[in-house]
């Protein structure tokens, strides 16, 4: 139904190109309403987060035969073929990824979106290996005083409340890492200074242990679009 292909993106004021993903649908071939309606509701939800680790919109266009939408570019692709090639990560680089996840997801929450279809699939990572959020073709709008009761996402990927075909607020099904024993990524202070004492490095290993990475960039805010003029682009799957 769509095809994603690269281009230039250029600033008129400075010239300056950027790499982006455009994303073109002909509307011929979405003939069922409802798919309309999530790609509508992609697009509108998009546009207004504004996250270092959440792909960005930059332009929309349309006509009568198609969409056009315009993003920002994760040139390493999935997380899950970067996982598949590697076949294990290290500690360290897990922990980044995963706080950089949580990071963006607790955005949308707190802004009050739902993204229902998280996956390594639809983890992005840019040219610096940063997190980037892609896909939300079924995200929602959620307010805390009414359930959702739309069952979708992917099977393999799916929580008990989905499964179980129950009624949810928007974040339940999302990560639960205390009921499930998984320990926080983001410890508190007196948890930090226990893990300290318990990885001082021992002596004759100075120089070999490396520290948690502390420079992640801050929660997002609104920015204003730049007006672009395009040049063509390769096909980029």
């Amino acid at each position: 139904m769509a095809v994603v292909r690269s281009g230039n993106r250029v600033h008129t004021s400075t010239g300056r190109r950027a790499r982006v993903a455009i994303k073109s649908m002909r509307k011929e071939k979405i003939t069922n309403e409802q798919d309309m309606v999530h790609i509508r509701r992609e697009i509108e939800i998009m546009s207004s987060l504004r996250h270092p680790h959440i792909i960005s919109i930059y332009e929309v266009f349309e006509n009568r035969d198609k969409i056009v939408i315009v993003m920002e570019y994760a040139s390493k692709g999935e997380l899950y073929d970067f996982i598949s090639d590697r076949h294990r990560l290290s500690e360290r680089e897990t922990r980044r990824f995963f706080r950089q996840i949580v990071s963006a997801v607790h955005y949308c929450h707190k802004n009050g979106v739902v993204h229902r279809d998280l996956k390594l699939e639809n983890v992005l990572l840019d040219e610096n290996c940063n997190i980037k959020i892609a896909d939300f073709g079924l995200s929602n709008l959620y307010h805390k005083d009414r359930l959702l009761q739309t069952f979708c996402g992917s099977p393999l990927y799916a929580s008990p409340e989905i499964v179980n075909g129950r009624p949810y607020r928007g974040p339940e099904p999302g990560l639960k890492l205390k009921r499930h024993g998984v320990k926080s990524p983001f410890p508190r202070p007196a948890e930090r200074r226990r893990e300290a004492a318990d990885t001082r490095v021992p002596a004759g290993q100075k120089g070999k242990h490396r520290g948690r990475n502390s420079s992640e960039p801050a929660e997002g805010s609104r920015r204003t679009p730049q007006p672009t003029v395009w040049s063509g682009g390769s096909s980029h799957t």
